[in-house]
């Protein structure tokens, strides 16, 4: 059993609980993978727990973590995003450090060795975002130029005849040259660029329609919305609009979507009903299979994958609508892994998680 939430205890948590071991801590970055958490507090030190079978926790060994331990880097931490089963951390000097599986050269580190501890990726120019995909990772500079390393089989990093990327090399890709690139996102085997402009451009494996998530799909009506938010899930991608809207495409099997048809992928841009009229989404973010949507009110929309009770409706069914999980505060921070979700209150930067134990 993973151990990516903070229970005491090997049973699902499908309500949302606070993490007292972090109450009085100021959370300021977090990261989910398949069965693990990692996250920053103002200090600039890591917590990380849950399962640890490559190194992704950066502990120096490859034993799971069943409660949460800190690391100090040495260094201020500026974010940190995580794999499946790696993990990248960025610092405010724009160093890019990695640990974790690395079995497609994912940690930028020209070794297919898993490793234990973060170690500094080359990368000549100054980062600004990062991006982990399953088996490939992403990095923009401040001079927008784009950096990657690990798989390339559905041409998720460029649409040049390589499949592996054993170190960092600058991608050039044609859609987004001169643009400003404000964040990107990367799905298993797909990635999505945002840019200053609010336009999005998406490459790599669309089997389930996961690309087709386009600016003219989006304004189909007119309505001439540019793109606030991006996230992706394994095989789905969403976004959130200037206008609050929430639109998606992709595989929809465990209502990732929150679209209710018989589980058929939707191969087309396509709005998410919230269920709320009066709802506006300024953020969104994807676990594996389930999507977790915030309003401008911070409160929290979800739906899709339940078996760990990452959604926090308090069962284990999946759900194929958009369901808002209660919560007795703002939220302004959250995240989503394999089978779980972790939730961050603005008022005390108190820290909520729901699903699997000890992640």
């Amino acid at each position: 059993m993973a151990h990516q939430l903070s229970n005491d205890n090997d049973e699902r948590l499908s309500t949302p609980k606070e993490v007292l071991r972090l109450k009085d801590k100021k959370i300021t970055s977090v990261g989910c993978g398949d069965k693990f958490t990692i996250l920053c507090t103002d200090d600039h030190l890591l917590y990380t727990l849950g399962d640890n079978d490559y190194g992704q926790l950066s502990l120096g060994h490859f034993r799971n973590c069943t409660s949460w331990t800190s690391i100090n880097l040495s260094i201020k931490i500026e974010a940190l995003v995580c794999g499946d089963y790696h993990t990248m951390v960025l610092s405010d000097h724009g160093e890019v450090y990695s640990c974790g599986r690395s079995d497609k050269y994912q940690l930028g580190l020209n070794s297919t060795e898993s490793l234990p501890e973060l170690r500094r990726v080359s990368i000549k120019e100054r980062v600004k975002t990062i991006s982990c995909g399953a088996n490939h990772s992403i990095f923009v500079t401040v001079d927008n130029d784009i950096y990657a390393c690990g798989d390339n089989t559905y041409s998720q990093i460029t649409t040049k005849k390589k499949e592996l990327f054993k170190k960092p090399e600058k991608i050039k890709i044609d859609e987004l040259k001169g643009k400003k690139i404000k964040a990107v996102s990367s799905g298993y085997q797909h990635t999505v660029y945002l840019t200053e402009e609010g336009h999005i451009f998406c490459f790599g494996n669309n089997t389930f329609g996961q690309l087709n998530i386009t600016m003219v799909g989006i304004n189909k009506s007119g309505q001439g919305q540019l793109i606030d938010s991006i996230s992706c899930g394994s095989f789905h991608t969403v976004v959130a609009t200037d206008k609050g809207e929430v639109w998606a495409a992709g595989k929809n099997r465990n209502g990732e979507l929150g679209i209710e048809n018989d589980g058929s992928n939707v191969k087309d841009a396509t709005k998410i009903p919230l269920g709320d009229a009066s709802a506006k989404i300024d953020n969104v973010k994807c676990g594996n299979h389930h999507t977790i949507m915030r309003s401008t009110d911070q409160r929290i929309f979800i739906c899709g994958k339940n078996t760990g009770g990452q959604l926090g409706l308090g069962h284990l069914d999946k759900t194929l609508k958009v369901n808002e999980p209660k919560f007795a505060f703002p939220i302004h921070r959250m995240a989503g892994g394999g089978y779980h979700s972790i939730f961050i209150s603005e008022v005390s930067d108190d820290l909520v998680e729901s699903n699997e134990t000890n992640q």
